[in-house]
């Protein structure tokens, strides 16, 4: 049987599809600054807050992460806790120039102050 060019080309090239997809694996994701509460599941709840850890060991000078720390250790019964993560997510949010902040993050931190002061 006789090949023709076009024919081995066609050949190669979907061998080289066929073994090229069966071992590659895709990228990891890198963080990005809003992980925290990707996909939460309170019955895992410790591998969120822990997920949340790295997002806020990543992005240190953004208030975003420790504010949604502090909820999901709300959730998780750390009210002391979550309490420290919104004290320094509002020392974070005072150094921050006010218009790079979103105003919706304002607003809760303002609102989860206030009820760690109502708390104590």
């Amino acid at each position: 049987m006789k090949h023709t060019p076009l024919a081995l080309l066609a050949i190669c090239f979907s061998a080289l599809l066929l073994g090229g997809c069966s071992e590659a694996e895709l990228p990891e994701r890198s963080l990005q600054a809003d992980d925290c509460l990707r996909e939460v599941r309170l019955d895992q709840l410790q591998q969120a807050i822990n997920r949340c850890n790295k997002v806020v060991a990543q992005f240190p000078s953004d208030p975003a992460p420790r504010n949604e720390r502090s909820l999901l250790l709300a959730l998780a019964g750390d009210d002391p806790a979550a309490c420290r993560e919104i004290e320094a997510a509002t020392a974070l949010a005072a150094k921050s120039k006010p218009a790079s902040l979103d105003p919706m993050l304002l607003s809760e931190l303002r609102v989860r102050q206030r009820s760690c002061q109502a708390a104590s």
